[in-house]
């Protein structure tokens, strides 16, 4: 939970029942866009390694050439689509 959600969320408690509602789930749609804001920077650092990987000469760069093959674009279909769907 952001700070700002939880801040949404103590306002919400100090004035009762005038506005709870909507405070509450503007600190749930908050939640929820940090939320998928760190799933799609967790699918983006994964491939910026593996692509640095790639660089590598030899056998050295095999595992992130071989961690991309079997991807195939996978995490990128998770992460863009709407449902969110993990890996």
């Amino acid at each position: 939970m952001s700070e700002l959600s939880e801040r949404l969320r103590d306002i919400a408690s100090w004035n009762g029942n005038v506005g709870t509602t909507n405070a509450i789930d503007a600190a749930d749609s908050i939640d929820a866009l940090e939320a998928r804001v760190a799933e799609l920077e967790g699918a983006l650092e994964w491939y910026g390694e593996n692509a640095r990987l790639c660089r590598l000469i030899h056998s050295e760069g095999d595992p992130g050439r071989h961690a991309l093959a079997e991807d195939g674009g996978k995490r990128a279909k998770a992460a863009l689509s709407t449902e969110g769907d993990k890996r």
